[in-house]
């Protein structure tokens, strides 16, 4: 759960800038970004999920990934 808890950390902005964050607090950030990004999409006209692939913008957000 730990390592889910710090790429979700890396993913949301206004997380990345704060050292310790309660958990409420935390996950009160991680729904405040997912609506933001619905938000985003959803004004998206040419949006269509099928057809859009996701890649990770961070080799940390890269489960492969190993440092």
């Amino acid at each position: 759960m730990q390592g889910c808890m710090r790429k979700l950390k890396l993913m949301v902005p206004k997380l990345r800038v704060q050292k310790r964050v309660k958990e409420l607090e935390f996950i009160q950030h991680v729904i405040e970004y997912i609506r933001d990004l619905e938000l985003i999409l959803s004004e998206d006209e040419s949006y269509t999920p099928h057809s859009t692939q996701i890649s990770p913008i961070s080799p940390h957000l890269d489960s492969t990934y190993r440092p």
